[in-house]
């Protein structure tokens, strides 16, 4: 009669984490399965093979063709660059026009008011009055013209000179 090898089920089979507490072999690793990925699986995408985390793991960008600048991430290495994409239910940089009332701005949208883009930090419903609050100035386009216009009058006519001299020097003009 041949012996047939004793061997435990995987419920019996019990390691102790240090961090965690005692885990039953079999539910742990259950647990560590994703879709269709086996965890070395995962943990090789995660990882390089000298164990530093692999920077293209996790990817980031704004979805294509999307008027609403929805963004989406995605885990892994992908051999095609359309593959693996999840919506973050998260919009970034939509450009939202006139600061208008009454409209629902979300974090990372951008609008136009006072001759300034803004940019909005705490997602809101517009009231009639701008609140600043809310917003952060990307871009002053009345300083942006001052320092223009003071340009224009200060430095301009000492850079022409300048530009004269150096020409009468050289003997061009």
């Amino acid at each position: 009669m041949t012996a047939t090898p004793t061997t435990p089920k995987t419920e019996q089979l019990q390691f102790r984490s240090a961090k965690t507490g005692v885990h039953n072999l079999d539910t742990y690793l259950e647990a560590c399965e994703f879709g269709t990925s086996t965890l070395p699986v995962v943990l090789g995408s995660l990882f390089t093979s000298t164990g530093t985390i692999n920077p293209s793991s996790v990817q980031f960008r704004v979805k294509p063709n999307d008027i609403e600048n929805t963004l989406q991430a995605r885990f892994g290495v992908y051999t095609n660059d359309n593959d693996g994409w999840a919506d973050l239910n998260q919009t970034i940089f939509r450009q939202k026009g006139v600061y208008a009332s009454g409209t629902n701005y979300n974090r990372l949208d951008f609008v136009e008011d006072d001759n300034k883009i803004w940019v909005c930090k705490v997602a809101h419903t517009a009231t009639a009055t701008f609140n600043t609050s809310y917003w952060n100035v990307v871009l002053d386009g009345s300083a942006s013209l001052t320092s223009i216009n003071t340009f224009n009058t200060t430095s301009a006519p000492r850079i022409k000179n300048l530009e004269n001299e150096v020409l009468l020097q050289l003997g061009i003009v």
